[in-house]
Parts: structure tokens; sequence; C-alpha cells
């Protein structure tokens, strides 16, 4: 018999009533990822997120140290969660977390779009701490950390919608060999009145 749990708090934060600072902490004993609220650790408070979000014009710029491949993805392909969806593709995120950097854009016939760029710091095999544990390289988008790019084009109405995501990602390893994956793919929802939601992803 085992027990798991694990605890999460959001905390959001405006200067201007237009802007939002974001903090996400969060706490858990779970060994595997599940389910989107899954949370791998020990039992110590971790900051699991960590933006900044303002508008420009009619784009939306979001920076932070901290950022979800996914926080900046403006495409909706599917009336369910887009997090857990686009995670379980092998075209779609998978939920990584970095320094990183993007804009979307809204407009007001449904049309939407983003970009963003994540860089991952890899472990330097050269510098090893007594308790033999590797130390983190430091620099963002540099050659020894894992840079991922996601683009999304998507269309919103009132009952219908769909989208389209590209992910690049430069893989650098500690071994001086590298590798780069693309891919790209596209959901569509319906919701008409009166019956069951649809959604097809491809």
């Amino acid at each position: 018999l085992t027990t798991e749990y694990n605890y999460k708090i959001d905390l959001n934060t405006s200067f201007t009533g237009s802007d939002n600072l974001y903090a996400g902490f969060e706490v858990g004993n779970q060994n595997q990822l599940v389910m989107d609220s899954s949370v791998i650790g020990g039992n110590g408070l971790a900051i699991d997120s960590l933006y900044y979000q303002f508008p420009v014009g009619d784009f939306t710029v979001t920076a932070g140290p901290l950022l979800d491949q996914d926080t900046v993805i403006s495409a909706t392909t599917s009336v369910y969660s887009d997090a857990f969806r686009l995670a379980s593709m092998p075209w779609g995120t998978a939920g990584d977390n970095g320094a990183g950097v993007g804009i979307s854009y809204l407009a007001d016939n449904g049309w939407n779009a983003s970009f963003n760029l994540l860089s991952q710091e890899e472990p330097d095999a050269d510098t090893t701490d007594t308790d033999g544990v590797q130390d983190a390289v430091t620099g963002a988008f540099t050659e020894e950390s894992t840079d991922q790019y996601t683009a999304s084009i998507g269309y919103d109405a009132a009952n219908y919608g769909g989208g389209v995501v590209y992910t690049a990602e430069d893989q650098f390893g500690v071994d001086a060999t590298d590798s780069k994956d693309k891919s790209i793919g596209a959901g569509v929802y319906f919701r008409p009145d009166g019956f069951p939601t649809i959604s097809l992803t491809l």
C-alpha cells in the first residue's frame, strides 16, 4: 500500500492591470508523470515556473528564467487540455522547462499565432561535485544547451477551430555529439450545439 501526493500554488501579480508576473510553486513525492498534475521529486517546495507577461500593441510578450514550452502556444488543437494532448503526441511539446522568451498574437477575427524560444542547460561531464553529482553548465542558447523553437498558428470561431504546431530542437550532449529534431502536427475541434465535442489531431 502506497500513497502519493502533490500540491501546487499559482501566484499572479499585476503592476499595470494588463501585465502579469507569474510564479508557480509545487511539492510532491510522485516518481512518474501519470497526469498533468503529477509532481516528481521529494518533499521540498520548489519553484516550477517563473515568467513575466506584458502587452506590446496587439502582441503579448512572455519571458522568464523558468518558462514552460507550452506556455506560449496560441493555437488550440483540442477542446481537451492542450498541455496533455500536445505532450502525448510525438510532434508535440514535451512539457520542457527552462529560460525562454515568447511572443503571441490574437486577432479580433479569430486568427492567432505564436513563437517561443526555450533553452535548457546540460550537465557538464568535466565538472563534478564531491558527492559525484554533475554540475550544470551556465548560459542559455549556447552549444552546451538544448534549444527548442516552437511556432504555432490557429483559428478559433464560436464552435469550431484548429491549429498547427511546429517544433524544432537542437540537442547537444556532453559527449560532443549533437542531434536535431523537427516535427509538425495539427489538430481541429468542433463543438456542435447539443452534441458531444469532437477533436481530431494528426
